[in-house]
C-alpha cells in the first residue's frame, strides 16, 4: 500500500514539475518579448501607405500606386 501511494505521489510531482517548468518558460519568453519596446513591427519591415484613390496598400517608397498609378 505504501509503495502505491509513494508511486502516485511521485507521478503527481513529476507532472507538476513539467507543468510549472513549461509555465515558467513561457512566462520568461513573454517577458523577454515585452522588453524590446512593446511594438509589434519588425525592424526590417517596410513602411506602407494606402493609396487615397483605390485604397490598396503599397510601399511608401513608390512614387505612384502600382495598381492605379495615382501619385
Amino acid at each position: 500500500m505504501e509503495i502505491q501511494i509513494s508511486l502516485g505521489a511521485s507521478l503527481f510531482f513529476i507532472v507538476l514539475y513539467f507543468v510549472v517548468k513549461t509555465a515558467v518558460r513561457n512566462g520568461v519568453v513573454e517577458a523577454h518579448n515585452s522588453m524590446d519596446g512593446g511594438d509589434d513591427e519588425d525592424e526590417d519591415s517596410i513602411a506602407m501607405t494606402t493609396c487615397p484613390n483605390c485604397g490598396r496598400c503599397h510601399d511608401i517608397d513608390y512614387p505612384k500606386c502600382p495598381r492605379c498609378g495615382h501619385s
